[in-house]
């Protein structure tokens, strides 16, 4: 799991399907697909977005908290679908 503050970054993971740019290659377990972005605004009021691996995916790892605020997935993997 990545917090990321940079939309370029997130825009490139979404447009290559869950790999920044397109490069699945995942032979040394280093690059493990990333299959849900979550948009939240942090505790210091910037939008900001997590990346989550199959192996971070936990339900409730960014609900709604003092750090993490208006918590929404805007893509996941499955269905491939863009929600903004």
């Amino acid at each position: 799991m990545a917090t990321i503050d940079d939309k370029d970054f997130i825009d490139n993971i979404i447009k290559n399907n869950g790999y920044y740019n397109g490069d699945d290659d995942n032979s040394l377990g280093d690059n493990p697909r990333i299959i849900q972005i979550i948009e939240y605004t942090n505790a210091w009021g910037n939008r900001t977005w997590a990346i989550l691996t199959l192996q971070d995916v936990i339900s409730d790892r960014y609900r709604a908290s003092q750090y993490v605020r208006n918590p929404k997935t805007i893509w996941t993997y499955q269905t491939g679908e863009i929600k903004e």
